[in-house]
């Protein structure tokens, strides 16, 4: 046949094939739950899991006491035991003679912690002691600096400071007056640096903290005041219950 009658040949038409109906096509879910289906089961849960891991582990548990003659002993001590007329008065020691005894190392570690335990609060305890013998020495000595500064005001005359004063001293120092005010009796007592301390030091705290403010008023760190502070004050009740307690002191006899 040549090439011209081919070429006058008339082509038919291919069949068409009818498109896939994809309307029932499973998706990949109907693929996973066909799966598990066929495999019998759903897929296990997590609480499954961890007992599935429980049991293997309590399997290799079993199989290493086996590996270590663990069971054959217990079983021979069983059987022992059965074949003993007498029955042990205490089992545990009998359990200790066949298996011996092992000792946990951590024993060892939690004794170590138990005796530094105690360790600690024995020390723990010490220094709660040495801290409140230091905080009863710390205010001691904010109170002893605080009479010290009270005695240089008391005991200052036109920038001098005495060795020692009398009563009539310290009245005139502050009121400048030379007797007591409303009749007091004038102490007899002449007193030097240390005696006037421990007098302060038995003096009532607040009565010390307004004498300090009202001598020193420009605070702690500032000088002492050049005025007379009681001038003209005779009824004031801090220079009152001061002279007060002046009054009723008494100095400790001296050293034999």
């Amino acid at each position: 046949m040549s090439s011209q009658a081919l070429s006058t040949v008339p082509e038919s038409p291919l069949p068409s094939l009818p498109s896939p109906d994809t309307s029932h096509a499973p998706g990949p879910s109907s693929l996973s739950q066909t799966a598990a289906e066929q495999m019998g089961h759903a897929p296990p849960s997590f609480d499954e899991i961890k007992a599935s891991r429980r049991e293997a582990k309590m399997r290799d548990f079993r199989q290493f006491l086996v590996d270590k003659g663990v069971v054959e002993a217990l079983v021979k001590l069983l059987i022992g035991l059965q074949e003993s007329e007498v029955a042990p008065e205490d089992p545990r020691k009998l359990v200790r003679k066949c298996f011996g005894e092992y000792r946990d190392p951590l024993w060892d570690v939690i004794e170590e912690l138990r005796a530094s335990s105690a360790s600690f609060r024995e020390q723990n305890g010490e220094l709660e002691t040495k801290l409140t013998q230091l905080e009863q020495d710390v205010s001691h000595a904010i109170r002893h600096r605080a009479c010290c500064r009270l005695w240089r005001a008391i005991a200052t005359d036109k920038d001098t400071l005495k060795e020692s004063v009398v009563g009539k001293d310290i009245v005139m120092r502050l009121t400048a007056d030379k007797k007591f005010p409303r009749g007091m009796d004038v102490t007899p007592h002449t007193l030097n640096k240390d005696m006037f301390v421990d007098f302060a030091m038995g003096m009532d705290e607040a009565l010390r903290t307004d004498l300090l403010a009202i001598l020193y008023p420009e605070g702690e760190k500032g000088p002492l005041t050049t005025e007379i502070p009681f001038k003209g004050k005779n009824d004031d009740p801090t220079l009152n219950q001061f002279l007060d307690a002046l009054s009723a002191y008494s100095p400790p006899p001296p050293p034999a």
